[in-house]
């Protein structure tokens, strides 16, 4: 049997952007920034929970009363980055850590597994009665960091992360503050921006590999609480959100 995943370490940065929420509400005072901001903190987590999966990069440890009949563990939030270790517990507690080489990780299927290596067995061991098992593993969409130098719409990366070339026309990134649509990709260090940055240097960046549609479907989330709208626009709007989120849910496991 197993239990909720435990949270070990948390994403050191927010799945969405107070630049790119102002981006998509347009014409937002400053003085609304911390409420703005208060949304932010109320949907992100409230999407993740509806779509049983990890946003961003983050460290997770599964517990199980004992090793699967099955030869691989499915595990929860995906999608599954690495697996840290294997780890059980005998009944004097002692610990122990299965070696790597007797399993390898699935980070290709929907949800992330530990599959047996063929031949393999899981450990003999008599577990204790509870708890006996636990996975440490990493998941969440991969976040981008660094600093930047901006020439107008050229941008090229100073330190930090590389740009992927996957990134699509119209994908956001926030440089300095601000949130800017991307045109193009020419390489890992260098892209174009639909808009100028102006003549900045060092600057820091932020952008993540969360699925669009999730993004939207959060933003549209967001702007049900701060836009004064009418019932049926909102009823619309709250549709749209559902929508894309269904898309992307991920079942329990």
């Amino acid at each position: 049997m197993a239990s909720s995943p435990v949270l070990i370490t948390p994403p050191t940065i927010q799945p969405l952007t107070l630049a790119e929420v102002k981006l998509h509400l347009r014409d937002t005072p400053d003085a609304d920034d911390s409420l703005i901001a208060g949304y932010i903190a109320g949907v992100v987590p409230d999407a993740e929970g509806f779509l049983n999966r990890a946003l961003l990069t983050s460290t997770w440890d599964l517990w199980l009363d004992d090793f699967p009949v099955k030869d691989y563990i499915e595990l929860p939030y995906p999608p599954l980055q690495s697996v840290a270790s294997v780890k059980y517990y005998d009944t004097d507690d002692t610990e122990y850590t299965m070696d790597s080489a007797d399993y390898f990780v699935d980070t290709k299927s929907f949800k992330g597994r530990v599959f047996l290596v063929y031949g393999e067995t899981w450990p003999s061991e008599t577990l204790r009665p509870a708890n006996g098992v636990v996975v440490r593993y990493v998941a969440g969409y991969a976040s981008y960091l660094g600093t930047v130098n901006t020439n107008g719409t050229a941008v090229t990366k100073a330190t930090g992360t590389d740009f992927s070339t996957a990134w699509i026309p119209g994908k956001i990134i926030v440089i300095n503050g601000v949130a800017y649509r991307i045109a193009s990709v020419a390489s890992t260090s260098s892209l174009v921006l639909e808009t100028t940055a102006g003549v900045q240097t060092g600057v820091t960046y932020q952008t993540t590999d969360i699925p669009y549609n999730i993004v939207v479907a959060m933003l549209l989330k967001i702007q049900l609480l701060y836009d004064d709208m009418d019932h049926r626009k909102a009823e619309t709007m709250k549709r749209a959100a559902e929508s894309l989120l269904w898309m992307n849910r991920a079942t329990p496991v």
